[in-house]
């Protein structure tokens, strides 16, 4: 990543963010080390929870990015600093694998069924490295695979693709199987000192724009109260993470 760009960016405010290099090199951040060495007991351990738990899924939260509502769906471990209790008690090796990443902030199952378009987009800002450990992969390059700032990559099982989640990217799968990876998200070296800042705005951000999406047709109502729920939820979720420390 680019070590001089300090400037910190949110979808959620508008603008273009700092020009900086799509994909991440693994070989530049050692805790990749503990990812590969345990990726196949991952692998295993959430194949066994998806085949017990397959209602665990559930459709991912932005559903402007696929036709169809199930057609693109998660499985949430962590989410912002948050943890889903619920779901970490049922892969303790996922959890203490990931855990051990300095930076971490979230991670999840992320499946995309077959026949599925992501549509090209930006993540939430550009202080994370999203990373994508493959998992069930059916195909490689052309019928599955991923695009970041124009490169296509294909993913492959138990190995690790990295990328500025602030670069426009998008994904497909017109195989006729599941794609399935585990997803995750870790605090740039350099912003690590904002990380409750970061986790504060981007799930403050979630939570107003929920709450103006249920006020939608209500003409200037949802962008009214835009503001002051935002600004709630950030105060909110920034003591609570303080509580938490």
């Amino acid at each position: 990543m680019n070590k001089n760009a300090e400037k910190l960016w949110f979808s959620a405010f508008g603008g273009s963010p700092p020009k900086e290099i799509g994909y991440v090199n693994a070989g530049e951040h050692t805790w990749t080390e503990g990812v590969k060495k345990n990726s196949r007991a991952i692998q295993e351990e959430i194949a066994s929870f998806l085949e017990e738990h397959p209602d665990k899924l559930k459709p991912y939260f932005n559903k402007t990015l696929v036709e169809g509502k199930k057609n693109w769906r998660a499985l949430s471990f962590k989410i912002w600093g948050w943890p889903i209790k619920e779901n970490v008690k049922e892969c303790p090796l996922t959890q203490k694998v990931m855990e051990s990443i300095p930076g971490i902030v979230s991670y999840s199952v992320s499946m995309l069924e077959p026949g599925v378009d992501i549509k090209k987009h930006r993540g939430d800002t550009n202080a994370i490295i999203r990373g994508h450990l493959g998992l069930l992969i059916p195909a490689g390059l052309p019928l599955c695979g991923f695009e970041c700032d124009g490169e296509q990559r294909a993913w492959k099982e138990r190995e690790l693709l990295l990328f500025n989640d602030s670069s426009k990217h998008r994904a497909w799968n017109h195989t006729d199987k599941r794609r399935i990876v585990l997803l995750f998200d870790v605090i740039r070296p350099e912003y690590i000192r904002k990380k409750r800042r970061v986790c504060a705005t981007v799930l403050a951000a979630l939570v107003s724009q929920k709450v103006a999406g249920a006020f939608a047709g209500k003409g200037m109502l949802s962008k009214v109260i835009l503001a002051p729920v935002f600004i709630v939820a950030y105060v909110a979720v920034y003591l609570l993470s303080l509580f938490r420390s």
